[in-house]
C-alpha cells in the first residue's frame, strides 16, 4: 500500500496502454496510446477495468484521474481498427467489456475525475461521463458519432447522459452526433470547468486533491446515496440516507473529526 502523502510513485498497471501514478493520495491513470488518440482497445479496456478494481481497495487512495496522453485526445472512442478485424462475437464482448468497464466507475466509491483534452468521443466520451467531474481543455471536442455510423452507443451514454444535461439536449447529441466545443460543454453542465489545455491536468489534480481532506467513509455513503435514490420513492431514499447517516455517526472517521476539530488541527480519516 502506498501512504497517502507520499511523493510520485509508479503502480502496477503492468501494461504500456495504461499508465498509473500516485501522489499524495490522487491516483492518476493515463490512457497511453497517442498515436491512435487513445481509442480503447480490448487490452486498454481490461487494464483500466484491473486497475479501478485493485484502487477500490487501497484505503491510501481518496481519489482518481484519469486523462488521456499526447495532449490531442481523452479518447476518440472504440478502436475501430480493432472491431474491423473482427466477428461479432468478438466485438459484442468488447462491448460487454466497455459497459462493465463504466459500471465499475458508476459504482466506485471515491471520486473521479476525468482530464479531457482534444477529441473525446464515442465510448470515450461515455467512459468520461462515468466519472463524477469533468474538467476540459479548452481544445476539448466531443461528440457520439455512432448512429453516423450505424451503431448505437452501448456503454452508458442512453443511460447516463439524460441524468446529466436533461432528456432533449441528451437526444440532441445522441440522435446528430455533432460534434461540440468546451464551452458547450459547460453550458450544459457537463464538464465542471474549462481551463487553457496546460492548465487542465493541473487544476484536475487540485481539484481531486480537496477530497482527499474529507472523510472516504462519508464520501462513499453520499455516492452510494446519489446512485441510488433516484430509483426509490422519497421515504425509501430517505430510509436509505438515514441508515447512511447512522453508519457514518458510529465510525471511527467520525469521532476522529469531532476530536480533531476539539484539538484545532486537520482530521486523520482512515476509512474506518
Amino acid at each position: 500500500m502506498v501512504e497517502s502523502g507520499s511523493s510520485h510513485r509508479l503502480c502496477p498497471a503492468r501494461s504500456h496502454e495504461l499508465l498509473c501514478e500516485y501522489h499524495d493520495g490522487v491516483a492518476c491513470l493515463t490512457l497511453n496510446r497517442p498515436e491512435r488518440r487513445n481509442a480503447l482497445s480490448g487490452e486498454l479496456v481490461d487494464r483500466l477495468s484491473e486497475t479501478l478494481r485493485q484502487l477500490e481497495g487501497d484505503l491510501s487512495i481518496r481519489a482518481i484521474i484519469i486523462a488521456g496522453a499526447g495532449g490531442c485526445a481523452f479518447s476518440a472512442g472504440t478502436d475501430l481498427k480493432d472491431h474491423r478485424r473482427s466477428d461479432p462475437k468478438y466485438r459484442a464482448a468488447q462491448r460487454n467489456k466497455a459497459w462493465a468497464l463504466n459500471e465499475i466507475l458508476w459504482q466506485f466509491s471515491k471520486p473521479t475525475v476525468a482530464v479531457i483534452h482534444g477529441w473525446c468521443l464515442g465510448g470515450g466520451l461515455e467512459l468520461a461521463i462515468s466519472c463524477d467531474f469533468r474538467i476540459a481543455a479548452s481544445d476539448a471536442i466531443f461528440g457520439f458519432p455512432e448512429l453516423g455510423l450505424g451503431a448505437f452507443p452501448g456503454a452508458g451514454a442512453p443511460v447516463i447522459l439524460p441524468r446529466l444535461i436533461g432528456m432533449t439536449a441528451a437526444k440532441d447529441l445522441l440522435y446528430t452526433g455533432r460534434h461540440f466545443g468546451a464551452e458547450e460543454a459547460a453550458a450544459l453542465g457537463l464538464v465542471s470547468a474549462v481551463t487553457s489545455p496546460d492548465a487542465a491536468l493541473p487544476h484536475a489534480r487540485q481539484f481531486a486533491q480537496r477530497f482527499t481532506l474529507s472523510s472516504p467513509l462519508a464520501i462513499a455513503a453520499l455516492k452510494r446515496l446519489f446512485s441510488e435514490a433516484e430509483y426509490r420513492s422519497p421515504k425509501e431514499a430517505g430510509a436509505l440516507s438515514d441508515m447512511l447517516h447512522r453508519r457514518i455517526a458510529a465510525s471511527e472517521d467520525s469521532e476522529e473529526g469531532l476530536r480533531a476539530r476539539a484539538e484545532k488541527r486537520p482530521p486523520v480519516f482512515r476509512g474506518c
